[in-house]
């Protein structure tokens, strides 16, 4: 028998996938390689995902959600397959995310279902850093160490670790006397990447943000730095030795 659990375990690749097909789709043009080379590349891989997708959520749709448990389970499973048009003008892939985690972590709790809320808690933290939400990812990532924690769930607490160490949680992106240029911090975490020639989708995946907030930090940085690309801007930063 089908249950919104069983259609959660289905869906955790599916999910997958589907992020990577929201990455081709905000990058757009990226550094080093052809506007919109990656969908191109990955369009059999966009097909198969786009018809999981849509089987799954079809099954979803025809399941009936009798008791609390279920509903979270039902929530869980519209969080990770996402909404049914994803990339219609106006949504925002991670704030949307965001938002359906938080409905999913809310029922778990209720439920008093630590584990399972934990790892909804990381979900949610990973989708409020896309969303460059740092403080809110932070508070989500606390919350799921101290139940991972209480419970011994060690591979729980190594993710944690991961994701706090990537995303760099408890930095200040305010720009400091410290700090040149006017630049934040996060700012500079980002020049320093494409100084070392990364992407867009190589830095967002580094520092555990979307690609289009990658896209806004660039642009901010060629504004202070007074340059019109990311080789001028890296050539400033080698001319200041700003990170020698």
């Amino acid at each position: 028998m089908t249950t919104f659990g069983r259609l959660v375990r289905m869906a955790v690749p599916a999910s997958r996938l589907l992020d990577a097909i929201r990455d081709d789709a905000l990058s757009g043009s990226d550094a080093g390689g052809a506007p919109g080379s990656g969908v191109a590349q990955g369009e059999a891989l966009v097909e198969q995902a786009l018809l999981l997708l849509r089987r799954l959520r079809a099954l979803g749709r025809e399941l009936r959600c009798e008791g609390p448990l279920q509903e979270a389970h039902r929530l869980t499973f519209i969080a990770l397959t996402g909404p049914e048009k994803p990339w219609d003008e106006g949504v925002e892939p991670a704030a949307w995310q965001f938002a359906a985690w938080e409905q999913a972590v809310a029922a778990w709790a209720a439920l008093r279902q630590p584990y399972a809320e934990a790892q909804c808690l990381l979900a949610a933290g990973q989708a409020a850093l896309a969303c460059g939400a740092r403080q809110e990812a932070a508070t989500r990532l606390a919350r799921a160490r101290t139940l991972a924690r209480d419970l011994g769930v060690t591979p729980l607490l190594e993710q944690l670790d991961v994701l706090g160490r990537r995303a760099r949680i408890g930095g200040s992106d305010e720009a400091t006397d410290a700090q040149p240029l006017g630049l934040t911090a996060r700012e500079l975490e980002v020049l320093r990447e494409v100084t070392n020639g990364r992407s867009n989708r190589e830095i967002a995946e580094e520092l555990v943000i979307s690609i289009k907030t990658v896209s806004v930090h660039v642009s901010n940085i060629l504004a202070k730095l007074g340059v019109a690309t990311r080789g001028e801007a890296a050539a400033t930063a080698h001319r200041l030795h700003l990170f020698d």
